[in-house]
């Protein structure tokens, strides 16, 4: 019986943690964390538990899963020469359950309509963050009362949930292609080739409005991550199904005019003032030192060089960087901006070595998921998911998404997906 329920059990608790990380401004500060990694660290001895009892008989990825237990356990490591150790266990405990949800969403949810029910719910809590955020944005106001999530002392921009507009606009980035997927997963299975391109349609729609929210959240490292994630959807989508140019081009404009006609509709100013932002960085590049990230990205490197092998400990930025601190930039720094060079400061080489092996090893997976064009449901969805994946990886290059419990939930999430990709129990 348990075996039979378990799963179920995974199911509705990875949605409900999921949804609290992402209700709760991203679930980053402690009391926000504590009661998601309660239900996470439950979880994971369910896993435990599971594996032993023979509740599951996964067949694991060992080409994905064992760079990410050695990224996991040189984390670990890293609390060895820690220049805070308390901060280091506290972060490594948080990594590891977060890291958890890989393994349940790949060896948990074996059925596939397990992964489809945790795709579409995972959509739907997108879709629900980006229209809260476009109702405060549009009327001024809370869509509805919650005495923990405010919406920004200024409405110039959307942020959903989430206290930085930024990391809002990286839960979108994830989303939007999670959404597109799910369209590629529809199949006709002999319907009326019209019903069969309405539903296509239809669900297209949560994704339209995801991308509305990800320009007005005026993120420049959303705008760009996304340009290079739709063209690498489309080089998917196009090596996954071969469609002729003229449906891709079809597309992309509707997508575009659908905003635009909506852009015309609200205050236009800010975005006209962000955008010329990127004009002045065009002109004078040196400027982007002005919003400090080449100084801490210097900082960075400078810690790497000192502590090459296991870094001063995962989870000390905010300790060491006072010590690398230069000129004109404030103290109050916790986080790189620059996610590759978070994980080397705080576990050394070794660590963004394993990490970054993991991202080529899980790719890899993908890659050959859509070259084999199975049927099942998510090899249909795969071009969508690893977009998602994608174009977090690059925003990561100027942000620390995956610092943030919510972000970091759904992209474990989205990678359990590509690994126990072809395990389906019919």
């Amino acid at each position: 019986m348990m075996r039979r329920f378990y799963p179920y059990g995974v199911l509705s608790s990875l949605i409900l943690v999921q949804g609290f990380t992402v209700l709760n401004r991203g679930g980053y500060y402690r009391l926000y964390w504590i009661p998601a990694a309660i239900l996470l660290g439950l979880l994971l001895a369910g896993f435990l538990v599971g594996l032993n009892r023979g509740w599951l008989s996964p067949r694991f990825n060992l080409n994905t899963d064992l760079p990410l237990l050695g990224f996991l356990g040189w984390a670990a490591v890293s609390l060895i020469s820690s220049v805070n150790r308390e901060e280091t266990l506290f972060e490594v405990t948080r990594l590891v359950l977060l890291a958890s949800v890989y393994f349940q969403v790949a060896y948990a949810l074996e059925q596939d309509r397990m992964k489809r029910a945790l795709g579409y719910s995972l959509l739907g809590i997108g879709v629900f963050d980006a229209v809260y955020g476009l109702f405060g944005f549009i009327s001024g106001r809370a869509l509805f009362l919650v005495p923990w999530v405010d919406l920004p002392s200024s409405q110039y921009y959307v942020t959903g949930t989430f206290f930085n507009h930024n990391h809002f606009a990286g839960l979108m980035e994830m989303e939007i292609f999670l959404g597109l997927g799910l369209v590629l997963a529809v199949r006709p299975q002999g319907r009326p080739r019209s019903e069969f391109w309405a539903q296509r349609l239809f669900l297209s729609l949560p994704s339209g409005i995801m991308i509305l929210a990800l320009v007005l959240s005026l993120s420049r490292g959303g705008w760009a991550s996304f340009l290079f994630g739709f063209f690498f959807f489309l080089a998917l989508v196009w090596w996954h199904t071969h469609p002729s140019w003229s449906r891709i081009l079809a597309f992309s404009l509707l997508m575009v005019i659908g905003i635009s006609l909506f852009l015309f509709r609200v205050n236009r100013e800010p975005l006209h003032r962000r955008l010329a932002t990127l004009e002045a960085y065009y002109q004078q590049p040196e400027e982007i030192t002005a919003n400090a990230r080449l100084s801490i990205w210097k900082s960075a490197v400078g810690m790497i060089k000192d502590h090459p092998w296991t870094g001063t400990g995962w989870g000390t930025f905010r300790s060491v960087y006072p010590s690398y601190r230069r000129d004109r930039v404030f103290h109050g720094i916790v986080f790189a901006h620059n996610d590759y060079l978070q994980i080397a400061a705080g576990m050394g080489l070794p660590g963004l070595g394993l990490f970054l092996l993991f991202l080529v090893m899980l790719f890899r997976e993908g890659f050959r998921g859509i070259k084999s064009r199975d049927l099942n449901f998510f090899s249909l969805a795969l071009p969508g998911v690893l977009a998602g994946l994608f174009t977090l990886l690059v925003h990561e290059l100027v942000d620390f998404n995956l610092m943030l419990p919510a972000n970091a939930l759904l992209f474990f999430s989205l990678a359990g997906m590509v690994a126990g990709r072809g395990r389906e129990l019919p």
